[in-house]
């Protein structure tokens, strides 16, 4: 069953607006595992969708780079905070 891309990057936002939402949450408790966890899948999802909408092409091709151009903040964000978590 082939999903049409309107549905599929509505979803990739969905997705990366979790993933920006618990990238920025400061927890009282300083456990972050969880939170960091949550904004991986939903940015990895996102990213999956984009990517599936980018190789489809057409006018969609740009709307998916857009979505997806938040990834690299979060990326940046894990590999400063990873390292002091596990």
């Amino acid at each position: 069953m082939r999903v049409s891309n309107g549905p599929l990057l509505t979803f990739a936002a969905l997705c990366m607006a979790v993933a920006l939402f618990c990238q920025n949450v400061s927890l009282a408790s300083g456990d972050y595992r969880r939170v960091l966890s949550v904004a991986l899948v939903g940015m990895l999802a996102a990213d999956l969708c984009c990517a599936v909408a980018f190789a489809r092409g057409g006018w969609t091709r740009w709307v998916a780079v857009v979505l997806a151009a938040p990834s690299l903040f979060i990326v940046a964000d894990l590999a400063r905070r990873v390292p002091y978590l596990w």
